[in-house]
């Protein structure tokens, strides 16, 4: 059953003006909130319009052509390739409705630019977060890991095979530890986020009845709503 966000409790946990989160996704395209207060960076978005719509307080966008002043209930579309600043003297709570491979400040990059972060549960998800809950939680074995990190419709490219679904990863993560004594994996490089990707790299260590064993593997990840919809594993042969 799709989940009812709850816009007011999500803006409630955030204390960080201009620093965005996910509450939903349609299609290739991000539903944010955001808090606002001050200036934010000057920026423009050369492959993308965006949507401003005002909650609570008030927000004005600086455009080259006039400023544009919101309240709440009001809408703006920011057309693509278009400098703009937003500014909220007072602080707001502003949707914002992209891409969601859009960087928050554009072209821009500046102590501003965030991260994309994903709301679903009640929780918020980075790209780096979840990764590193990938290696400890569902490749760690934790019970329930799999159900509240992957998405109903996985979908994982393993070289011999495809594996889709929570039940049958879960059954692949059990068959993979159930070759060793005790295992386990710590990230080494990243992960790198772009967009909805997610890659890192990784080494494992297990113990069996002829010794230890050492192997390293890459992931590539495709996250949507704070969860892995897809994966693609490349892992050293064990010795």
């Amino acid at each position: 059953m799709p989940a009812v966000i709850d816009l007011a409790q999500v803006l409630s946990t955030l204390s960080e003006p201009w620093s965005p989160r996910t509450v939903a996704t349609l299609n290739d395209y991000d539903v944010r909130v955001v808090r606002t207060e001050g200036e934010f960076t000057r920026h423009s978005h050369p492959d993308t319009d965006e949507l401003f719509l005002v909650l609570r307080g008030a927000l004005t966008v600086r455009l080259d052509s006039g400023d544009v002043q919101l309240g709440p209930g009001q809408v703006l579309v920011v057309p693509r390739g278009v400098p703009h600043q937003p500014v909220s003297v007072d602080g707001a709570e502003v949707v914002l409705v992209e891409p969601s491979a859009t960087v928050n400040t554009g072209d821009t990059p500046s102590p501003l630019t965030a991260e994309r972060r994903v709301v679903t549960g009640g929780e918020v998800h980075s790209g780096h977060e979840l990764y590193q809950r990938w290696l400890d939680e569902v490749w760690g074995g934790r019970p329930g890991a799999v159900e509240r990190l992957v998405a109903p419709g996985f979908v994982g490219h393993w070289p011999d095979r495809e594996v889709h679904g929570p039940a049958e990863l879960a059954a692949t993560v059990a068959e993979t530890r159930g070759m060793f004594t005790t295992i386990e994996f710590v990230r080494e490089v990243g992960p790198v986020v772009e967009g909805d990707l997610v890659a890192g790299r990784w080494t494992g260590t297990g113990t069996t009845a002829d010794g230890t064993v050492r192997f390293t593997g890459h992931d590539l990840l495709r996250v949507a709503d704070g969860r892995v919809v897809e994966y693609w594993p490349a892992t050293s042969a064990l010795p």
